[in-house]
């Protein structure tokens, strides 16, 4: 069902419609129309068209534009008293949705930005297309219809994987931004029994987390389980917040998205929803009755996200987070997942827990000449020097800085 114009952005929506004269006749397809859904009530009204174009169109790094996902996140975060308001580009075609580019509007400093709905909370960035559908013309036509939204300096676009639908376009009208980045992961579908996974590993390596797991066992028995919605869940969710910005804190390092006091509420939401695109899985293991490490993860398809991992900060010596890793892509293995995704940054860490990476490039284009500064004066010189200095920098420096240096 094709949603009723909304007034202020969505009223745009009259001048974009192919079937009367428009200076971007040209780009859009036949009885295309492109519009923006600017307010809660404008995307809420997106839901039910959103879920099915998803369900067809999705590819399978797309958790983060599912509707689940981007609503409940816009039901915490998308509040003017957040400076944050929902820029949602919608194409339909004969009456149904089939091009959707979530985006949000968020102030930086002197700056208007377009920005991924739920960036920096979202790990990857794309457009929903459905099948058969050519991408660049909906794109062009959203930049477009973007242009002429007054107050827009820039659309940046971080964290676009080498798979992603949007990346065509991307490459050939925007302009890149820092260094390029990687995703690991692990192919589960290599691994068909557990036994197969444990043959992954070398000699070394298996001696290793036997030697995690006996140490941990001195504590009382090793437990490992996934923790059904409710209290038990909203207390491991709490409990691994915890004790993340613990570790972030101890090492001078800062997280938006961990530091946030709405991201526990956000995360309630998303573990009670039963039956959508995604499911929210949190994992705990203890040793004896202590709770000593959890993972959040986030499910779509058959894909397993690592979105939050966290240990009790007074046992990292003991290696908890290593047993725990292993535990989780096991359980992935049992509940027929076929693919463990681990996600941006593509830290050393990770690279005994998979088995491919994925490149992934951050993007900006102006839409103002305060765009332009933005874009090649701060992103692509001033905060690739920003950041070298910061991760160089000694902990205790960090720490003083860390939250300037974050954005």
């Amino acid at each position: 069902m094709q949603p009723q114009r909304e007034t202020g952005l969505t009223a745009f929506a009259q001048d974009v419609a192919i079937d009367r004269p428009s200076p971007l006749a040209p780009v859009i397809p036949l009885k295309g129309q492109i519009s923006l859904a600017a307010d809660m009530p404008a995307i809420e009204g997106l839901a039910e068209d959103w879920r099915r174009l998803h369900a067809k169109a999705a590819l399978s790094h797309n958790v983060f534009q599912s509707a689940d996902w981007c609503l409940a996140w816009s039901r915490h975060y998308a509040k003017p008293e957040h400076g944050i308001e929902p820029c949602v580009v919608t194409g339909y075609q004969d009456g149904a949705l089939v091009f959707l580019w979530p985006l949000m509007k968020v102030r930086k400093g002197p700056f208007t930005l377009l920005r991924w709905l739920s960036d920096p909370f979202a790990q990857y960035g794309d457009i929903v297309v459905a099948p058969g559908i050519d991408a660049g013309p909906w794109c062009r036509g959203a930049v477009e219809l973007l242009r002429r939204v007054n107050g827009i300096d820039s659309l940046r676009l971080r964290h676009v994987r080498a798979d992603a639908a949007v990346l065509p376009f991307l490459r050939d009208h925007f302009h890149r931004a820092g260094e390029t980045g990687e995703a690991p992961f692990l192919d589960l579908a290599a691994y068909p029994t557990e036994a197969d996974y444990d043959r992954r590993y070398s000699r070394e390596q298996r001696k290793r987390r036997g030697k995690i797991r006996k140490s941990l066992e001195a504590m009382g028995p090793v437990e490992f389980g996934t923790l059904p919605p409710g209290s038990l869940m909203d207390r491991a969710i709490a409990e691994a917040i915890t004790h993340k910005r613990r570790w972030l804190a101890e090492r001078g390092l800062y997280s938006q998205p961990l530091m946030c006091a709405l991201l526990e509420p956000f995360l309630r939401e998303l573990s009670g929803m039963t039956g959508g695109a995604i499911s929210l899985v949190t994992s705990c293991l203890k040793a004896g009755n202590r709770p000593i490490s959890w993972e959040i993860g986030l499910r779509c398809g058959t894909t397993h996200y690592g979105f939050i991992t966290a240990h009790d900060t007074s046992l990292t010596d003991a290696s908890p987070a290593r047993l725990h890793m292993d535990l989780s892509q096991r359980q992935a293995i049992r509940d027929g997942m076929r693919c463990f995704d681990l996600m941006v940054p593509g830290d050393p860490h990770k690279q005994s827990w998979s088995n491919g990476r994925v490149e992934v490039y951050d993007f900006h284009t102006p839409l103002s000449l305060a765009g332009a500064i933005y874009g090649h004066g701060y992103l692509s010189l001033l905060r690739p020097l920003i950041r070298r200095l910061y991760f160089n920098a000694p902990a205790a420096i960090r720490a003083r800085f860390t939250r300037l240096f974050s954005a």
